[in-house]
């Protein structure tokens, strides 16, 4: 943001002065514009060119941002933001500021002169975003007072396309009921419904000289300030109010397993998302690949990884995908949690196992060791059990009429075709269960290529007729989890008998 830096004059008043580079996108002769179109709705003079800062919209939008100029509804596609403070003129009086949308050449719309300019030194365009979560956006805007502008008066309009109103309520000086000391105020959801909170600190007239904490909430109509005790003390903002979808799959390359999880926050998510954790065997993992800007850190004490946007300036906002990627030469998939935090100023990560949207994946497990056959196979059939409580197996309608495109011919009664998917995989795996009962360590081996299989044909061509559906037969998560845990079950299982 432009800033305008003041002078102390003889009667002890403050005015403004030039500075600072234009903002992105502002050009002379956008500047001039909007100074002609002022001076032609006001006197000459009663607003100097120095004193109206503005912004490009569209070259200054961060959306990944928690706090940033921001288009929701496009509302303000092709405008600049401005604010125009008064003048001091030759009586020593300031007209009061205002703030203006201005387009293709024309000031759209305005407000009235009703801000506060006499001993403000600095004024500037803060945030714009949809702070109360109505479908307008709100133009914030910033007044500094006292000698080292230490004081902000916070002035918010709601902006619905063609007219701005106020949200703030204000005296007849001219100055906003939302006042803190500067850069002590802060726009937090300590509700987690989406509207935002203003924390700031201010002076008392109880008790000279100590400062306290103020805190000015949304009411339905105007921000207003509330007791902040009413919050209750220590409140930990809420960061559970994103509404994500995590899509994971698994491929093998080169000897080694690429766990990738497609992460989408939703378009009504009330929260950005700062932060994504996996539950995993963290030391088998030899790789990574996150959002960008975000770190990658693995949990020393726990088992554990996480992806997180330390600077807040790369949070993955709503109606955005993003893909992470961990690589393992050594570990199978299983079924573990996932942990996604929202944005929301004041907290941090410390509390993500209660303060998270979570759910289950799959990520890298450690192996069984020692490997026992049994043991394992009955790790593989609480699998494909979980696999259809999750929703990741389901017969789906998708069912095969005959095994021909499989196998070439029709198979023995005890392997009939009857049922869908989750009937002929659980048949394969009780059949395997059966024959290492019997010590025939041959015979399992073949029924659980047969649901490799099986795995493999539901996956590849019955998933489409899933999709026409609306119910997928098998997910990536359980193809993954099915198919390269019978694998390696397969693979230390002898494929000949002893003397053969």
């Amino acid at each position: 943001m432009k800033k305008i830096i003041s002078v102390l004059i003889l009667s002890i008043s403050f005015t403004f002065i030039s500075s600072a580079q234009p903002n992105p996108g502002v050009t002379d002769a956008i500047r001039a514009s909007i100074t002609d179109k002022v001076n032609a709705l006001f006197s000459a003079g009663m607003y100097d060119p120095n004193t109206i800062d503005i912004v490009n919209v569209d070259s200054s939008i961060t959306p990944n941002e928690p706090l940033g100029i921001q288009d929701p509804y496009n509302t303000l596609k092709d405008c600049y933001v401005f604010l125009a403070a008064g003048k001091m003129q030759t009586d020593g009086s300031f007209p009061k500021g205002f703030v203006g949308v201005y387009k293709d050449g024309n000031i759209i719309w305005h407000s009235s002169p009703i801000i506060n300019s006499d001993g403000a030194v600095d004024a500037e365009i803060t945030p714009i975003l949809d702070m109360n979560n109505d479908g307008k956006v709100d133009i914030v805007t910033e007044w500094k007072e006292g000698v080292h502008g230490d004081a902000d008066y916070i002035w918010i309009f709601s902006w619905d396309g063609s007219q701005g109103t106020p949200l703030n309520l204000y005296d007849s000086k001219g100055h906003s009921n939302l006042v803190s000391y500067a850069d002590e105020e802060h726009y937090v959801d300590l509700k987690g419904n989406g509207t935002l909170e203003i924390q700031g600190e201010w002076q008392t007239n109880d008790i000279p000289g100590k400062d306290i904490s103020v805190l000015y909430s949304w009411n339905g109509q105007n921000y207003v300030s509330v007791d902040t005790s009413s919050f209750g003390s220590g409140v930990v903002p809420p960061r559970n109010k994103v509404q994500a979808v995590v899509h994971a799959s698994v491929e093998e390359v080169n000897d080694s397993l690429y766990f990738s999880y497609v992460v989408e926050n939703k378009k009504n998510s009330l929260q950005k998302i700062e932060n994504f954790m996996l539950i995993t065997d963290k030391d088998a993992i030899t790789n990574s690949v996150g959002r960008q800007g975000w770190d990658f850190i693995k949990d020393y004490y726990k088992p554990r990884i996480i992806w997180i946007d330390m600077p807040d300036l790369y949070l993955l906002s709503q109606g955005e995908m993003d893909t992470f990627v961990i690589v393992t030469k050594t570990d199978l998939p299983g079924i573990n949690y996932f942990y996604i935090q929202g944005y929301n100023r004041g907290s941090d990560s410390d509390d993500i196992y209660t303060n998270s949207f979570h759910g289950l994946s799959i990520s890298p497990t450690s192996l069984p060791s020692p490997f026992v056959a049994v043991s394992f196979l009955d790790t593989l059939i609480s699998y494909k059990h979980q696999c259809v409580t999750l929703g990741w197996l389901t017969n789906g309608g998708a069912q095969r009429k005959d095994k021909d495109s499989i196998h070439g011919k029709k198979e023995k009664d005890d392997n009939s075709d009857e049922g869908g998917i989750v009937e002929r995989l659980d048949r394969r795996l009780d059949n395997a269960k059966d024959a290492l009962s019997k010590n025939d360590s041959i015979k399992a081996r073949q029924e659980l290529e047969q649901f490799v299989k099986e795995v493999e044909h539901a996956y590849h061509q019955n998933k489409e007729e899933g999709k026409r559906e609306g119910v997928p037969v098998l997910t990536s998560e359980g193809y993954a989890l099915l198919k390269y845990n019978a694998e390696y079950l397969i693979d230390r299982l002898p494929n000949k008998r002893e003397g053969e």
